[in-house]
């Protein structure tokens, strides 16, 4: 009986990748490794960190881009959309108070008159008119902005996305929720309690309908990411356990921190839009 001889299995961490001969070659991870020098070197103003926007019913995105509805979650970078009832899970990497200071529509330029830090005193200066823009001497505006910066997982918690989600206007006291569930969040060890890095924890966004006597528009709904009656659980339920999410998160936390990942100013008519009923 003839003995038929198989084939040598190709090494482990390869990518094969097809000539024109027809024929396969494989290149080995070390000599990618060897030839990374050559890989592309970008700094924060070679790249945009895409936004993750709950879609209202006035975003420009509902006209443009297929399949677009009010309450889905849009990232302005990639165009994916992402189903607003059933949410994203995310995990934090760091957040960054603003004060924006803005023209009304139609007055000028495009973009933010100012942008300051949270250090600023400049609410201070300001005046807070019937509705509810906090005005200066000069007629700008003022406008609060929480951003965090965060991983996007998928359900079964690998990373796919990363991005930047604003909250502003009425939706500051969901980012104060979620401050203080990121607060609240403790780890024990020898040495006792101690408050761990932002993004070891994981948490869903969604997307919910608001209202009041001015208008009605898509809110964020946050939480951790697994619930569980009893809060220890929860915690425990919602860490991140996967060392590879894990190191990502911390990379970008220290991009922020060094400044190599900055936050580009939304377009001033998408914040006219998206605000006009607060």
């Amino acid at each position: 009986m003839q003995t038929v001889k198989e084939k040598p299995a190709a090494p482990k961490a390869a990518v094969a990748t097809k000539v024109n001969s027809g024929s396969v070659a494989v290149i080995n991870s070390a000599l990618l490794r060897q030839d990374s020098k050559h890989a592309i070197k970008l700094s924060s103003e070679d790249v945009t960190t895409p936004r993750l926007k709950a879609l209202m019913a006035t975003s420009p995105e509902i006209n443009e881009i297929p399949d677009a509805k009010p309450g889905m979650i849009f990232n302005t970078v990639t165009k994916k959309l992402y189903d607003g009832n059933a949410g994203i899970i995310v995990v934090p990497c760091a957040w960054v108070k603003q004060y924006v200071e803005w023209n009304d529509i139609g007055t000028g330029s495009g973009g933010p008159v100012r942008i300051y830090d949270a250090n600023s005193d400049i609410l201070s200066q300001t005046v807070r008119d019937e509705f509810n823009k906090d005005r200066t001497k000069s007629g700008t505006y003022i406008e609060t902005n929480y951003n965090y910066f965060v991983l996007v997982l998928n359900d079964n918690l690998e990373y796919i996305d990363k991005g930047i989600v604003s909250m502003k206007s009425t939706q500051l006291k969901k980012a104060k929720k979620w401050n203080a569930m990121m607060g609240s969040v403790f780890v024990k060890d020898e040495q006792g309690s101690f408050q761990p890095p932002i993004y070891t924890i994981m948490y869903k966004l969604k997307t919910v309908k608001e209202q009041n006597k001015r208008g009605t528009w898509i809110g964020w709904d946050v939480n951790f990411a697994f619930e569980d009656s009893d809060s220890i659980k929860t915690q425990q339920k919602s860490t991140v356990t996967d060392m590879n999410i894990y190191q990502q998160a911390r990379l970008f936390a220290e991009s922020i921190a060094k400044g190599e990942t900055k936050i580009k100013p939304e377009d001033r008519e998408e914040v006219e839009k998206t605000t006009a009923a607060f």
